[in-house]
């Protein structure tokens, strides 16, 4: 008789949980589901939450204006932690989620790479707004594509900047061992060495170090005209604001991974004269970004920190290739994308892909920290 009752008590809540299950499974019927993921935590929060506002935007833009194919697009954001094992976990549940069917991400190199290889296997179109290293995009994958430079062109670029804009001779340079730091690093001193720059210090650093003392002594000793940092602004703020008090004058130059309000709040007066390259000329000088600049503070109330217009940029390039796609399938939006006719009007630029997924734009644009805010160098 119990095992009876037992019996009839889950058959009626199965019956009664039916329409529930059904509701579910037509929701999801119902929506284009696009994954987001990024450094939400920790010491590179401020950039990642910064790419996921405007990835955000660009969603609810797009849900305003009718959303995609006739459904409402659903964001789905996951932390990978700056950490590229929980990087390979958050896009690991992506893929075995069949309503994602792009996911934009991730931010570093390091935490993009591994996870490329995930989003692969399962078809599932990847793009980042940040990261650069360029075995990213030389894996052969058909599924990966960026909005940003590789550091093959970053680097060069900056060591050219450093000998016709700096007079640099003697340089030194430093990484943070990572895929993103160590690319970049090593494309502008291979760039230098070929301009006749002499390299007077090789050297490396740990993600979290904050004690610089013992690098720092290297460096002064070393005498370089200029030294360049591939790394993230949370190091550089700490390597800068530890090496200046103790006499260090060199000019100190990075990648985009700098360019971040948050390394002049760290560094202070420290961080002056320093110089980072980026993708894109000023946001607030840019006509095409100024009423996302304006609709980002009025709904955040805050100033766009570095990546958001790229991160909506990436999200919209999406959205375009699902119209031109006319389905929401994860192989059809990546060839869509990789179509010879495709291009996508943004605010940064207009985005047309190589082969390998990389943009056809090359040209970085150089930034000075002067009085206390980053100016576009002239």
């Amino acid at each position: 008789m119990k095992r009876s009752f037992l019996t009839l008590v889950i058959l009626i809540s199965l019956v009664s949980l039916s329409p529930l299950l059904q509701s579910c499974g037509k929701q999801a019927e119902q929506q284009i589901t696009i994954g987001f993921a990024a450094p939400l935590s920790g010491d590179q929060a401020q950039i990642g939450q910064d790419i996921c506002r405007g990835t955000e935007m660009a969603v609810e833009q797009i849900n305003a204006s009718g959303g995609l194919l006739g459904k409402k697009v659903n964001l789905i954001s996951l932390d990978d932690k700056a950490d590229p094992k929980e990087a390979s976990n958050v896009a690991s549940k992506f893929v075995a989620d069949p309503n994602v069917v792009a996911v934009v991400g991730h931010l570093n190199s390091g935490c993009s790479i591994p996870a490329s290889v995930i989003y692969n296997r399962a078809n599932v179109p990847m793009i980042t707004a940040t990261s650069t290293a360029d075995d990213l995009t030389l894996q052969g994958y058909d599924n990966v594509f960026r909005v940003v430079l590789r550091d093959s062109d970053q680097g060069p670029a900056g060591a050219i900047f450093a000998k016709e804009k700096l007079g640099a001779q003697r340089v030194a340079v430093l990484d943070d061992k990572t895929a993103y730091g160590k690319g970049l690093a090593e494309a502008f001193k291979n760039k230098a060495v070929a301009l006749g720059m002499e390299i007077v210090a090789r050297e490396a650093f740990n993600v979290g170090d904050k004690d610089f003392s013992t690098l720092v002594t290297k460096l002064i000793s070393a005498k370089p005209d200029v030294i360049y940092i591939g790394g993230m602004y949370p190091e550089t703020s700490l390597l800068v604001k530890q090496a200046r008090p103790r006499g260090f004058t060199a000019v100190v130059m990075s990648g985009d991974g700098a360019y971040v309000p948050k390394l002049i709040e760290i560094a202070g007066d420290a961080a002056e004269g320093l110089i980072a390259s980026f993708i894109a000329p000023p946001w607030n000088e840019t006509p095409a970004a100024v009423d996302f600049v304006n609709q980002y503070k009025a709904k955040y109330g805050e100033d766009v920190k570095s990546y958001a217009p790229l991160a909506y940029d990436a999200t919209m390039i999406l959205a375009e290739a699902i119209k031109r796609a006319d389905k929401a399938d994860r192989a059809a939006i990546s060839a869509a994308m990789h179509a010879p006719d495709f291009s996508y009007k943004g605010i940064a630029a207009m985005y047309q892909f190589d082969k390998n997924g990389d943009v056809t734009t090359k040209q970085p644009y150089f930034y000075i920290v002067k009085n206390g805010r980053f100016e576009l160098y002239k």
